[in-house]
């Protein structure tokens, strides 16, 4: 069981409400960061494949020793 602790004037059912608010803008936030990078790898991805196929040179050179 979840404990919250209650200050006064506030009741454990809004403190509890308060804290489930808290938590879903959470996911929300790294839902909306986990699209962003899956969108991301799969350019890269797509990009990387697409130079291979057409023989393009890499975006860097080697460094000479």
């Amino acid at each position: 069981m979840l404990s919250v602790p209650v200050t006064q004037g506030v009741s454990a059912e809004d403190a509890l409400r308060s804290e489930i608010a808290t938590l879903q803008r959470k996911v929300g936030e790294q839902t909306m960061q986990l699209d962003f990078f899956a969108r991301a790898f799969k350019r890269v991805k797509e990009s990387s494949r697409n130079n291979s196929k057409t023989g393009a040179t890499a975006s860097t050179e080697r460094s000479e020793q």
